[in-house]
């Protein structure tokens, strides 16, 4: 049987951390099991939170086969975090873990996390956020949060900073195919080597080209540090 992504993991923000329990009268709670396509299957009625979630895994393991979400084994692995001094890894639908600042952890926790398309993207239920407006607040779409060490998956507060959108773009490797293996290098028609940086010296050049292409890809770098430190012009 195929599980959709729903069924594999427990809802956040519920009364029971567990999946299939909710509670019921005088302190005690109930197990269900969702079978689809046939609906909500009352497992019973028990004394406490833990024999509820283990009658659910006995049952989700015979009716779901091994591959559904069993509560002893799985809960632990997918939501909690793990503590290392002054930060947090919070582990993501993918496999991966992320680390966070102990300080936002208890409202990244609230979520449950995937890694998609280099964001992370958050959800409860049918609410969605992406991390960094969650860590930093709303983001002006002329500013990208860019993390200083180049790792998506390093979330500290002193690992990011808010760049131009223009400037990021400049960040991007080197394309497939092209004349040189160095970013902003190409070779001109004349066999000469020219460094080029897009944004706002989308069409400068450096001073003088070199046939030496180690030489004019340092060029590039040169290039790259007037523009970030806006001196807009070479001397």
């Amino acid at each position: 049987m195929t599980m959709t992504r729903s069924t594999n993991r427990p809802a956040r923000g519920k009364a029971s951390p567990f999946k299939g329990v909710t509670p019921a009268y005088a302190d005690r709670w109930h197990a269900d099991l969702y079978l689809p396509g046939e609906g909500c299957l009352r497992l019973g009625t028990f004394n406490s939170e833990v024999e509820a979630a283990l009658a659910y895994d006995a049952a989700a393991l015979q009716l779901l086969g091994p591959k559904t979400f069993l509560n002893t084994r799985d809960l632990k692995r997918i939501t909690q975090p793990i503590i290392e001094g002054n930060t947090a890894l919070i582990p993501t639908s993918n496999g991966t873990y992320f680390r966070v600042d102990i300080d936002d952890l208890p409202k990244v926790r609230q979520y449950y996390w995937s890694f998609r398309n280099g964001y992370l993207c958050g959800s409860i239920g049918r609410r969605k956020t992406q991390l960094h407006p969650l860590l930093m607040g709303p983001i002006p779409s002329t500013l990208v949060a860019v993390h200083l060490n180049g790792d998506p998956l390093d979330c500290r507060k002193e690992n990011i900073i808010l760049a131009p959108r223009s400037l990021h773009v400049g960040r991007r490797r080197k394309c497939l195919g092209a004349t040189s293996k160095y970013k902003g290098v190409r070779k001109t028609v004349a066999g000469t080597w020219s460094t080029r940086l897009a944004g706002r010296l989308r069409a400068a050049e450096t001073p003088c080209r070199r046939h030496t292409l180690p030489e004019e890809a340092g060029g590039y770098s040169v290039v790259a540090l007037i523009v970030k430190k806006g001196c807009g012009e070479f001397e």
